[in-house]
């Protein structure tokens, strides 16, 4: 099962479609719907559009829409985990049985299982640095004994396969467009002329000779840009311009 599904992943070309692959490969596996799930943490265009979904079919598209309206990102024990650097795996109902959740947290999950008939749910970290998290939560209506023999049997094989997934759409730029470019577009025609500009490292002065705009509009224009790419100085800037490969989707 597990060669077929990466013959079929390398054979896709685009994110949806890899996702459906892996979607179909969790199903195989026993899992009843699965969502990925990327927060770009320091763009601001892109947190304040909240997390980016992929969801399959068996995961409740009722609840997504309910955990955006809520902003339940705000208060999710697993986005504060995985920003606080824990990458382990996350078991909804575990956590809460030990009392590690506040109440807060727990309304996220209380939802899930009350209003949505959600019996048990996980949550894999793939990533998180300065500036991403991503992360695929797995649910299922099994319950107690039924759902242990099932994650013993095939949690495994699940996360090598979203590991696939998730690192062949993180590295393929063209992916990364699909996932980040609608979002990106919230930068207006003169931010981007002026990132592209910081980006290539010539001096502000110069901007005028090469754009048409005037090196203090430009300034101006600067200081909006580090606001909402979450910067401090044009060295960080050019950094995250690197990590996103913010050049090639804008």
């Amino acid at each position: 099962m597990l060669a077929d599904f990466i013959l079929n992943l390398e054979s896709a070309n685009d994110v949806s479609s890899s996702f459906d692959i892996l979607a179909k490969a969790s199903e195989q596996l026993g899992f009843q719907g699965l969502v990925y799930t990327s927060i770009a943490t320091g763009l601001e265009p892109l947190t304040t559009s909240g997390p980016l979904f992929f969801r399959s079919d068996g995961f409740s598209e009722a609840f997504l829409t309910h955990y955006q309206q809520a902003d339940f990102a705000s208060q999710d024990f697993t986005i504060k985990r995985i920003m606080n650097d824990d990458l382990g795996l996350m078991n909804w109902w575990q956590e809460e049985q030990k009392g590690r959740l506040t109440d807060y947290e727990r309304q996220v999950i209380d939802v899930a299982r009350h209003e949505y008939s959600i019996e048990n749910g996980l949550s894999i970290p793939l990533l998180k640095n300065d500036h991403q998290i991503a992360g695929c939560s797995v649910v299922s209506q099994d319950k107690g004994v039924v759902f242990g023999l099932l994650l013993e049997e095939r949690l495994t094989t699940l996360k090598v396969m979203l590991r696939l997934f998730h690192d062949r759409s993180y590295a393929n730029i063209d992916f990364q467009k699909q996932l980040y470019l609608p979002l990106l577009k919230q930068l207006n025609p003169t931010e981007r002329t002026v990132l592209r500009f910081l980006a290539s490292g010539l001096p502000l002065k110069s901007i005028e000779a090469v754009s048409g705009i005037s090196p203090s509009y430009a300034g101006n224009v600067r200081t909006v840009l580090f606001r909402k790419l979450g910067v401090k100085n044009v060295s960080e800037l050019a950094y995250i311009v690197g990590l996103h490969r913010i050049l090639d989707l804008i």
